[in-house]
């Protein structure tokens, strides 16, 4: 399935089929029959909803939000100081699952714990051990119980592991998916990299082409669009042109994204705003989509990410050039490795440069962006932990004193409108 689909509708048969049973909350049980006789030997409904699974335990009170069922664990080296540990209390918070993990885990000397958020209610846990844990330690683990009442799965987290090695022979599965995207094929950070294969063949835009249609400015759109700018940005700038950008691809895959956001109470929402990346990578973004940050500094030398201007590098993890660590702390990044969008043009062009502006002439472009379920932040409530950590909050909102700025991490989740330039 595709990674935040979480229901088919079987048209034929006219019923739902769900992912996680934790999507069906039960609200009221039926009595139908003429006798009671059909119900002999069964076990009354109102006894039965609250001892399974179906019911969303959190809702109700119980002490445990189990995730999915629990893989089985086949550690083949002899020894291992990295472990993962797997499904835990997706109703507790971070701190409060390390508590529970160290509580688990208390005969082992523990250096580091990091909380895993696969999906929504589904929780997992990654530690690094100060010494070796043997096999048998490990099966020994597989056996012990959690919460009174439930077994987990513990396993080896080596990316030397023989396991991890026949993994990774086959292609990302998110890349082979229909929007063919993956986040983590940019991230080198132990925690969030996939070092799955992501071969190009995979790419749905690798055959996008865009034009651009010429807008009039005297027109109503131009004026509209023109009053929209200066408004946003400063009365001393001049528009200059504006043209239609045309992506029948990038327009056709934003489609199918914003079908698989997860809505709010107020269900999926668009929004115009304004993205300003540097003119090296304007054809890129217009062909294949808005940049998503990764982790790593852009190497002079690359071909690719050399002399983009660019605060990080557009490479794959694969790359020999592009290695050393993008280091988020000095503000460029601050709500995680994203796209970042403004409503205002003025806070868009000073969030995708490296500084002052040279020169007199820039390009703007405004784009629709999809959101399902956001995260709403205030503005100095910063994250440089390197990714989106809230994977089921799939754009970040933050409300700052020069408007709201919108971080997305998905390529696809907006689309491209118009190609605004404008001079001082």
């Amino acid at each position: 399935y595709q990674r935040r689909v979480h229901g088919v509708w079987v048209s034929d048969q006219k019923h739902y089929v769900v992912l996680n049973e934790y999507q069906v909350l039960p609200t009221y049980i039926v009595h139908f029959g003429e006798s009671d006789a059909i119900h002999a030997g069964v076990l009354p409904l109102e006894n039965y909803l609250p001892t399974r699974s179906l019911v969303p335990q959190y809702k109700i009170g119980l002490p445990y939000l189990p995730g999915p069922r629990t893989r089985c664990s086949g550690m083949e080296l002899p020894s291992t100081k990295q472990l993962w540990i797997g499904y835990l209390n997706a109703s507790l918070d971070d701190d409060e699952l390390i508590k529970e993990v160290r509580e688990f885990l208390y005969d082992v000397q523990i250096l580091v714990i990091n909380i895993l958020h696969d999906e929504p209610y589904v929780r997992s846990a990654y530690i690094e051990t100060r010494d070796e844990v043997s096999s048998w330690e490990v099966l020994a683990l597989n056996s012990r119980v959690y919460r009174d009442r439930w077994i987990l799965c513990v396993d080896d987290y080596q990316v030397n592991s023989p396991k991890y090695q026949r993994r990774t022979c086959e292609p990302c599965n998110n890349i082979t998916s229909a929007l063919g995207y993956c986040h983590g094929a940019h991230l080198s950070n132990r925690l969030f990299t996939c070092r799955y294969p992501h071969p190009n063949a995979y790419d749905p835009t690798r055959f996008a082409q865009y034009y651009t249609e010429e807008v009039e400015l005297n027109s109503r759109l131009g004026r509209e669009i023109i009053s929209q700018f200066i408004s946003s940005h400063s009365s001393s700038v001049k528009v200059t042109a504006i043209n239609r950008i045309h992506n029948p691809r990038l327009s056709a895959l934003y489609e199918q994204r914003k079908s698989t956001l997860i809505g709010g109470p107020e269900g999926i929402t668009e929004v115009l705003v304004y993205y300003s990346p540097p003119a090296t990578v304007l054809p890129h973004v217009l062909t294949h989509g808005p940049i998503i940050a990764s982790d790593k500094q852009p190497n002079g030398k690359c071909p690719l990410s050399g002399k983009t201007g660019l605060f990080s590098s557009m490479c794959q993890n694969t790359c020999k050039l592009c290695s050393l660590p993008h280091n988020c702390s000095n503000g460029c990044h601050p709500y995680g490795l994203g796209t970042y969008f403004a409503e205002s043009a003025y806070q868009a062009q000073a969030l995708s440069t490296r500084g002052p502006i040279v020169g007199s002439s820039m390009i703007t472009i405004q784009c629709q962006l999809a959101i399902g379920n956001p995260k709403i932040v205030t503005g100095d409530q910063y994250t440089h932990n390197g990714a989106n950590t809230t994977s089921f909050n799939d754009t970040i909102v933050a409300k700052t004193e020069q408007g709201g700025v919108y971080v997305t991490f998905h390529p696809f989740q907006s689309l491209p409108l118009y190609e605004i330039h404008c001079s001082k």
